[in-house]
């Protein structure tokens, strides 16, 4: 763009107006040529510099937008144990299972055996036993893997 508008200026206007003035080309070819050059890459070096500034105060901008900011005004996408957590947190509530069992469920639905659930819980197998039969009750479910598909569920959820 610049170069077209010092093309157009050089090759059309100046002559015109020396040509008004009754001088050669042979008067001002060398002298206009040098002006033009002159012109050109100030003008370059203008529009460059001005770009730069632009540039830099948006950027700046953009950067103290980010620092002003608070982590509640982003969204954070939680992680798979996070999202883990929450839809135990509503089956809970939704199903009306007691702090234990939904522990005892969470353990369940991550895969765990009786006797692994038992070990994270410190407890005995046979209570662990008797909170999943409370848990598949509340939940109107019979077996492990319909527990597992209703936290996948609910984690689709949150």
């Amino acid at each position: 763009m610049v170069y077209g508008l010092a093309s157009g200026i050089t090759s059309s206007i100046i002559p015109a107006v020396l040509a008004h003035l009754n001088l050669t080309p042979a008067d001002f070819l060398f002298p206009v040529s040098i002006a033009a050059g002159i012109a050109v890459s100030l003008g370059m070096c203008a529009v460059l510099f001005i770009m730069v500034i632009v540039h830099r105060r948006a950027f700046l901008g953009k950067l103290e937008q980010g620092a002003e900011r608070k982590p509640d005004d982003l969204k954070q996408v939680p992680s798979l144990a996070e999202r883990h957590d929450l839809a135990m947190d509503m089956l809970a509530e939704r199903y009306d299972l007691t702090g234990r069992e939904q522990e005892t469920a969470s353990l369940m639905a991550r895969g765990y055996t009786v006797k692994r659930v038992a070990e994270e819980l410190v407890v005995a197998e046979s209570t662990v036993k008797g909170y999943g039969k409370s848990i598949y009750r509340k939940m109107g479910i019979h077996r492990k893997d319909e527990l597992i598909a209703m936290v996948n569920e609910a984690k689709k959820l949150t």
